[in-house]
């Protein structure tokens, strides 16, 4: 429907927005039913390789992505949702002709109120996991220093950095916001796929919250510094941080929730983006009155807010992840 409402023939922004919203939502939906599928086809020590490749991935469609919609929105916006149409119905393909369902729970006759009843009760239930709550918690505070580089930083950049020699260019503030996000998505895809293997004998917990430290320390340096080359090094720093936690924290994001409600809680555990954002749109707000020195410090708090809460429940998580092993094995 996009591509068809922005061809040569018709063109409709009204249609463009309801077929985003749609997009949005049905990605809503399909995300905790992909996690969810994924645990249930891997085994606990499988997962760190399995999230290190998805996250490669993930970040090398989202490059890539980036680079054809720079050169082909203006003038190609027709043939760019026509590939994008092509590339959709390929996985569609791929997932109801070559995936396979692995869970199969009990078939019950409910009725429509008992069903709504049966969703609230569910989600009620994972409120009450309070292991789980803490660790999504600690996930929302150290994933907001993540989006804060696109909002705040890039904003007193912007507003602070001054033009400055950096290797063959003359750099400004929205030019270092570009380079720094072009280093960060470079070391991703280079770095990620080597993540398994360089963490194979360490102990989860260490993994987990000295990479979030890291990551924390990383983006503090970006809130106070506008020398080029301290940016250029604190990011490369805090990417390494970055793709060392990410494939440990959805392993143990793997090994929380129960058989017969994976989905109910990679749903709530999809919050975490929101929520971030939602930190990241009050702290813009903040910036407007408060000095940027306070806010590089109260933007650090809340790093090492998220990783102090990692470090206190890390024990349970083990515990709880070892439970699971146990069960698989």
């Amino acid at each position: 429907m996009m591509m068809l409402s922005n061809s040569p023939w018709f063109e409709s922004p009204a249609i463009t927005y309801s077929m985003v919203m749609l997009n949005s939502l049905c990605w809503g939906l399909a995300g905790p039913a992909n996690d969810a599928m994924l645990i249930d086809v891997s085994t606990p020590d499988q997962r760190r390789l399995i999230y290190s490749i998805g996250y490669w991935a993930s970040n090398l469609s989202v490059a890539l992505g980036g680079i054809a919609g720079a050169f082909m929105f203006e003038n190609y916006l027709f043939e760019l949702f026509m590939a994008l149409t092509i590339a959709a119905a390929v996985t569609l393909c791929i997932v109801y002709f070559f995936i396979s369902e692995t869970y199969f729970p009990e078939k019950v006759e409910v009725k429509p109120l008992q069903h709504i009843t049966h969703i609230v009760g569910t989600y009620r239930n994972v409120m009450q996991d309070r292991l789980f709550v803490w660790f999504i918690a600690g996930g929302i505070l150290v994933l907001s220093m993540e989006f804060q580089l696109t909002s705040y930083i890039g904003i007193r950049l912007s507003e602070e950095m001054p033009t400055q020699q950096f290797l063959f260019w003359e750099v400004d503030g929205v030019k270092m916001m570009g380079f720094l996000r072009s280093e960060n998505t470079i070391l991703v895809v280079l770095l990620a796929l080597f993540t398994a293997k360089l963490i194979t004998g360490m102990k989860d917990r260490f993994v987990l919250v000295t990479s979030c430290l890291v990551f924390t320390m990383g983006y503090a340096a970006l809130t106070f510094s506008t020398n080029v080359w301290v940016l250029f090094i604190m990011m490369a720093v805090l990417t390494i941080g970055e793709v060392f936690r990410v494939p440990v924290e959805q392993s143990y994001m793997a090994a929380i929730p129960p058989d017969d409600k994976r989905s109910a809680y990679m749903a709530f555990g999809g919050l975490q983006y929101n929520l971030a954002m939602l930190i990241v749109s009050v702290t813009v707000t903040l910036s407007g009155y408060l000095h940027s020195i306070i806010m590089g410090i109260l933007l650090t708090l809340i790093g090492l807010a998220g990783t102090f809460i990692l470090f206190r429940i890390t024990p349970n998580l083990d515990r709880r992840k070892l439970e699971t092993e146990q069960k698989v094995g």
